[in-house]
């Protein structure tokens, strides 16, 4: 709005107006975590810890999802499971349906879901499920820690942008910094 119009124009002031529609795409929230002590109902880690070379040792994976924005559909998350760590087919899923599904041949997990609300993990409970592995850790292992999951991918469609969006985790090993009942250093293969 400016008071100072051009004599000429015979206008007290002129006013413009402009409209910006400005859609702002959600960041999902993706966290993958490791334990060996875990409390999910129906699902019992075993095994020694640290693991040992020749000897199957049990853990479970947890991925949770937030959506803080907006609706996403079309949610995918993977990771492939390294040489020597097996699914054990047991999983547990929290706020949805969708559990996790494993290709034998290619080492692979996924988990699908066609649609995780706006706000999920903020003023809802965070979609979340748990699988279960197996590893059985070989003599070339032996003095360090061991890779149980690698590098965990989500990728998802925000609805309102109608844009893709993603996430990622770092892998897990075998020291399982996310369990507070492992002590520093327990990860390592012993013979």
């Amino acid at each position: 709005e400016s008071i100072n119009a051009p004599p000429y124009l015979a206008l007290n002031k002129i006013i413009s107006t402009a409209f910006t529609d400005i859609k702002i795409e959600t960041a999902p929230i993706f966290t993958s975590r490791g334990l060996y002590y875990d409390d999910v109902p129906g699902i019992i880690n075993s095994g020694p810890i640290p693991p040992k070379v020749e000897t199957q040792t049990l853990y479970t994976v947890h991925w949770r999802i937030a959506s803080p924005a907006n609706d996403l559909e079309n949610v995918e998350v993977r990771t492939t499971l390294p040489a020597g760590v097996t699914p054990t087919g047991a999983t547990r899923s929290f706020y949805t349906d969708s559990v996790p599904s494993f290709n034998e041949i290619t080492g692979e997990v996924a988990w699908f879901i066609p649609r995780v609300p706006a706000n999920t993990g903020i003023t809802s409970p965070a979609y979340e499920t748990v699988f279960q592995i197996a590893l059985t850790p070989s003599i070339t292992q032996l003095g360090q820690p061991v890779e149980l999951v690698r590098e965990s991918m989500l990728g998802a469609v925000d609805v309102f942008t109608g844009r893709a969006v993603s996430a990622r985790t770092q892998l897990i090993r075998t020291n399982l910094p996310d369990d507070p009942e492992i002590k520093q250093g327990s990860g390592a293969v012993v013979p």
